[in-house]
């Protein structure tokens, strides 16, 4: 109970100390949140239900008061008008659910997660210093190293995918979307890294590969091809060649995973289609449950939100779907499942507004490519991330959403000061042609 409290209150006074500015520290603090739990269990005697317990609010607790604190602080515009009525109808939702409680305590995290990006948008369009983030980034995947090996070797902490139990410290396995985008992130910074920065790289990018999951590796993949791709000109000067080379060579490694890992499931894949696998029936079940309801009210608001295990799919018998009381494995099929056509509706139409916003930004100012790489790299992995379900996971959502944040809001703060300037010199080339 010791570490418990004393972590506690060493966050609430740096919180307090720092103000807007912890933001900044946010990879690190979510990052040692899912250490702590089977940590404090190995050395103590509090069970490790409690400290998840205790330390997943503290967490949504703390990305609350971070967001209040900025919020109240700095002046918020209505660009976020669709993201506020989306976080409305998560808070508004549960208590029309079949189990208000457990649905509650679930909307409310993922609202602290969104939070965030209305937070990093605020905090980085004031400050426009990403490299802020850099060594926040750098410790987290530090943490996520030791753990990994250390509890690893030592055989503390497991979880379970599928029937087999995988032995990775004490992080869960959803913790490694987190690093995946941190990973991201630190390799868009090619040119402030440091050698130590490039060795957690690709010690980090190991560990992901030894992992089960296969999808952060996807999307590490596909990241890396948009940022590279995007990039060209500053991956290849002179002066950041040698930095590259190492990138490059992270990359191999990554891609030569890829295929080894593609011909070692190949069976797998061919014996299970496409459309005999579950994922593929959860959208299915939802078409006939949801969108062709006869009730409008279920088509337009949806049924259970974040409570819908053992009770999609009730009158259909479809290979394991319902006799395993099998949890929805998307994010788009949890939230049309709960939230209907206006809830699913909301949450695309975000990704929408990001994408227009990112066109709108690029095309009118012209600023560092390995902005826009980044912030594209990131969003259209969040997008492809979302058909594997991880939108209630703390380190999976929180840690994209701040950078995705961040990363636009910098790059709305520097086009507006182009804009201004090109404005201050149309003016004056009125006046002198006056």
């Amino acid at each position: 109970m010791l570490i418990l409290s004393f972590f506690i209150l060493f966050v609430i006074y740096n919180l307090i100390k720092y103000k807007e500015h912890f933001i900044v520290y946010t990879p690190i603090f979510t990052i040692t949140v899912d250490i702590l739990p089977i940590f404090i269990t190995r050395f103590t005697f509090i069970e490790e239900n409690f400290n998840i317990i205790i330390l997943s609010y503290f967490r949504v607790g703390i990305f609350l008061a971070l967001f209040a604190i900025i919020l109240i602080k700095y002046k918020l515009s209505s660009k976020f008008n669709v993201i506020f009525i989306l976080l409305i109808f998560l808070l508004i939702k549960p208590f029309f659910t079949a189990n208000p409680y457990s649905s509650f305590k679930v909307a409310i995290s993922v609202i602290s997660f969104v939070s965030l990006f209305v937070a990093g948008f605020i905090y980085f369009s004031k400050f426009e210093n990403l490299s802020r983030l850099v060594k926040p980034i750098r410790i987290s995947l530090l943490i996520y190293l030791l753990n990994s090996v250390v509890f690893t070797l030592l055989k503390i902490g497991h979880d379970y995918y599928g029937d087999a139990i995988i032995f990775q410290g004490s992080m869960p396995l959803f913790s490694s979307y987190g690093i995946m985008y941190s990973i991201l992130f630190l390799i868009s910074q090619l040119d402030k890294l440091k050698k130590i920065d490039f060795i957690l790289i690709f010690l980090n990018i190991s560990i992901l590969i030894l992992l089960t999951k296969r999808t952060p590796v996807l999307l590490l993949i596909i990241g890396l091809i948009i940022i590279l791709g995007m990039n060209r000109n500053i991956y290849f000067k002179s002066k950041n060649i040698g930095n590259t080379m190492i990138f490059l060579l992270l990359s191999s490694l990554v891609f030569y995973y890829s295929f080894v890992e593609s011909a070692s499931r190949r069976e797998e894949f061919t014996r299970l289609k496409v459309k005999e696998a579950p994922r593929y029936f959860e959208y299915v079940i939802l078409y006939d449950e949801i969108v062709k309801a006869d009730n409008i009210f279920t088509a337009i608001l949806g049924k259970d939100l974040f409570v819908e295990k053992g009770r999609y799919g009730l009158h259909q018998d479809i290979m394991d779907v319902i006799k395993d009381q099998r949890r929805l494995h998307s994010d788009y099929a949890i939230l049309l499942y709960g939230g209907g056509i206006i809830g699913l509706g909301l949450y695309l139409y975000i990704f929408i507004r990001l994408f227009r916003k990112y066109l709108f930004f690029t095309k009118t100012t012209k600023f560092h490519s390995n902005l826009k790489a980044i912030f594209l790299a990131i969003l259209i992995c969040l997008f492809i991330n979302g058909f594997v379900d991880s939108l209630t996971v703390a380190t999976a959502r929180a840690i994209p959403y701040l950078y995705l944040g961040g990363l636009l809001g910098t790059i709305f703060s520097l086009s507006k000061k182009v804009r201004n300037q090109l404005s201050y010199y149309q003016l004056n080339s009125l006046k002198l042609n006056n």
